[in-house]
């Protein structure tokens, strides 16, 4: 019998008398990874396991004590991972699916005593040139995408529901460990409203700073509910405390508790980016679903490229995984998670995430609600996904609608879980966004900014040098008076000193440095430009004052803000030394 297909007239494989499709060897490798393709995935028989994702084979799996050793990172127990098919994970799956094989023939005495040939089904292993062929397709046509795994039933925006098993919608494995209780069909805002405080009820008695940061636990459990139909995407979510024992870790595992049924393992965020890098791959290559990050030390910096890359990869990036030289292309579903005493978060991180505070009360509490809030939520878990789910399909009833103002990047993550939120009373999560208040580097070069234009208007220059400022601002023969004390501040921070006593200097390089990295940067109106360059190579600057403000990063928007902005007492310079008055 030649070597090709055997197929029924259907178009589909002959199967053995036990039902499985038959696929038989040959030289046409093509057909046989063709033929190996449709049997592995059969929807009756294949193994419903085995997917496809990034070009490569998967298969979802419970967890298993090597994953953690292998991937460097912590996982709750019980965790459903996905990891990628090696030739000696095919060939168990080959011979359990499907009957690989080829027609041979045995020897049959017939009833004249002569020995005839019969032709007979002869089951056999494929080479490893067919399994390292079949492992390096990229694409395979009958294998299901996936792009993570769910413990909980998925709601779609549509308001139905997804309990169990493969959806095709999101491409995401439904592995539910919860069943649900009735969902009203259709329920009214005044259900929503119902729904959005039971949500926070096993929150209510965390020490969170405003009001709008007590909704962060239940912003958080609902991103990572929907996270598998958000579009785009979702900000990551860091819970800090200026002091240890205020219930931040509690509240964070007790909101991933809640959504996933698991209390999340706490990881360590590292202070290097390969590292970071490394875990953040990880955390990618097996589809976790959170990325807890607990107690990060204080003066640890939260932020970075890796971070920043993965929370605005639009679902897809190329990640460095342990023990690869070359990138791999994976889908990012992940929701990163921070919990830190006096956390800075650094860089542009503060736009991409919901930073909540919890401040210790001066009377500490004593008696709690629920004394074992965990197992609370836990016990309740049904109950508590239901008010989600009801709150969900109230806010669809309602025509979505959506009532925070627009985050760049997360849009949808603002149009959905930040605004059924607010739509239900509850507090504006999307505000705690820092994206309209910046970080204490924003304030740093508005204040530098103001102030290099302030001094240049009242000594009548129209550009400078780095050595000019400095001299100007820490010579022994400056006029300048008080007035430009927060300028002083601010240059002598970035720049730093040299030496001691009276050898003691401001190291104008350093300072040279963050201006070119600052170069056409708009602040508040005012723009640093370079001027050209003077003798020696060295950079001329100058800040231009720019009409309106369109366009411009958060903090300028309020310059006399709280924490760390600017004085009336800078801005008001400019406009004495233009009158002529001494400053």
């Amino acid at each position: 019998m030649s070597e090709r297909s055997q197929r029924e007239k259907s178009g589909k494989l002959v199967r053995n008398d036990a039902g499985l499709p038959r696929v038989q060897r040959g030289k046409d490798v093509h057909r046989i990874l063709d033929d190996l393709d449709e049997a592995l995935a059969d929807p009756d028989t294949g193994d419903q396991r085995l997917y496809q994702r990034g070009g490569e084979l998967v298969i979802a799996r419970g967890l298993m004590a090597e994953d953690a050793r292998r991937l460097r990172i912590k996982f709750a127990p019980r965790s459903i991972i996905l990891c990628s098919l090696r030739s000696s994970s095919l060939i168990p799956r080959i011979t359990e699916y499907l009957d690989y094989g080829y027609w041979g023939f045995e020897d049959k005495a017939a009833e004249d005593g002569t020995v005839q040939k019969r032709q007979v089904w002869k089951s056999d292993l494929p080479s490893t040139t067919v399994l390292a062929a079949f492992l390096s397709k990229v694409y395979w046509a009958h294998a299901r995408p996936i792009r993570g795994v769910s413990l909980t039933p998925i709601i779609h925006l549509d308001g139905s529901i997804v309990s169990d098993g493969y959806d095709p919608v999101t491409e995401y494995l439904v592995a539910s460990n919860v069943e649900l209780p009735p969902i009203p069909d259709k329920p009214t805002e005044g259900d929503a409203r119902t729904a959005l405080a039971e949500l926070l009820e096993p929150f209510g008695e965390f020490p969170f700073e405003t009001e709008d940061e007590r909704y962060s636990p239940v912003a958080l459990a609902l991103t990572i509910l929907l996270r598998p139909i958000i579009r785009g995407n979702v900000p990551g979510f860091v819970q800090t405390a200026p002091q240890k024992n205020c219930g931040k870790s509690l509240a964070t595992k007790g909101a991933c508790l809640l959504a996933t049924g698991q209390i999340p393992a706490s990881n360590t965020w590292a202070k290097l980016s390969e590292e970071q890098e490394k875990m953040i791959g990880a955390a990618a290559d097996s589809g976790a679903v959170a990325l807890f990050f607990d107690n990060v030390a204080e003066g640890a910096v939260i932020g970075g490229a890796p971070l920043d890359k993965v929370l605005t990869c639009d679902g897809q990036n190329g990640f460095r995984v342990l023990g690869l030289t070359q990138l791999k292309s994976l889908p990012w579903g992940t929701i990163i998670v921070f919990t830190a005493n006096r956390a800075r978060v650094g860089g542009d991180t503060d736009r991409r995430v919901v930073v909540a505070v919890l401040v210790r009360p001066d009377v500490p509490r004593e008696t709690f609600t629920h004394a074992d809030l965990l197992q609370y939520i836990a016990t309740a878990r049904p109950r508590l996904l239901a008010a989600a789910f009801t709150l969900v399909r109230a806010w669809v009833q309602a025509k979505a609608p959506c009532n925070v103002k627009r985050l760049d990047t997360f849009e949808h993550w603002g149009q959905s879980v930040a605004a059924m939120i607010k739509w239900a009373g509850g507090g504006d999560v999307r505000a705690l966004v820092r994206d309209e208040v910046g970080t204490e580097t924003d304030g740093d070069e508005y204040v530098l900014l103001v102030g290099m234009h302030t001094w240049m208007t009242a000594t009548g220059k129209r550009d400078f040098t780095v050595k000019e400022l400095i001299d100007d601002l820490f010579g022994k023969q400056t006029v300048l008076g008080d007035a430009f004390e927060e300028l002083r501040a601010v240059v002598g921070g970035i720049a730093g000193f040299d030496g001691k006593g009276e050898g003691r200097k401001l190291d104008g390089r350093r300072f040279g440095k963050r201006l070119a990295r600052m170069k056409d940067l708009l602040q508040g109106g005012y723009r640093l430009k370079e001027a050209g360059e003077a003798s020696g190579h060295t950079a001329r600057w100058t800040v231009l004052r720019v009409g309106g403000v369109e366009g411009v990063r958060g903090v300028e928007l309020d310059p006399t803000r709280g924490k760390k902005g600017v004085s009336n007492t800078t801005v008001a310079v400019c406009a004495a030394a233009v009158a002529g008055r001494a400053c």
